[in-house]
């Protein structure tokens, strides 16, 4: 979106007015929202949660070094909250690992571990896995038998089984 002042440049300054029920919308450019007078008074919740629970981040040398493909420096990342791009995760590793630990108990990610229908029923008891087995096999008997009603409560009883209940 075009800045709405000089409509040269791109808009980052978004500002939403409500007079009388009636919604003003301005979008601004860096340049002219600072001609404006607006100044960005927005404080960024994830920097007060690392000042939080780390203390203040630690403010690096100027010529610390910057992500080679979006230009972040840390202290940006650190201050924001926010990473330039996916690049910065590689670049600035060795630097975050701990911030990352302390907040997440771990710098790896593990997914959420996934487990087939056969994994989890495997997990059963024995004794359970062989009850679903032949309630699954009895409702495929009643279908073919078109006993509609029988296979309802079959498929019921084996969802509740499947579910924990």
């Amino acid at each position: 979106m075009l800045c709405d002042k000089c409509q040269k440049n791109q808009a980052v300054t978004h500002i939403k007015t409500v007079i009388n029920g009636i919604v003003y919308e301005k979008h601004l450019c860096e340049d002219c929202a600072k001609e404006e007078g607006v100044n960005d008074s927005f404080t960024n919740p994830f920097s007060q949660l690392f000042d939080s629970l780390f203390g203040a981040a630690p403010q690096i040398n100027s010529s610390a070094k910057k992500c080679k493909i979006c230009g972040a420096s840390l202290n940006q990342i650190l201050s924001t909250g926010k990473f330039g791009c996916s690049d910065c995760y590689q670049t600035f590793k060795d630097e975050l690992s701990p911030y990352i630990k302390k907040m997440q108990g771990s710098d790896k990610y593990l997914g959420k571990g996934y487990k087939s229908r056969k994994a989890k029923a495997e997990e059963q008891s024995p004794d359970k896995h062989d009850e679903l087995t032949n309630l699954q096999e009895e409702l495929k008997r009643a279908v073919a038998e078109e006993r509609f009603e029988d296979a309802a409560g079959l498929r019921d009883k084996i969802n509740g089984m499947k579910e924990g209940k």
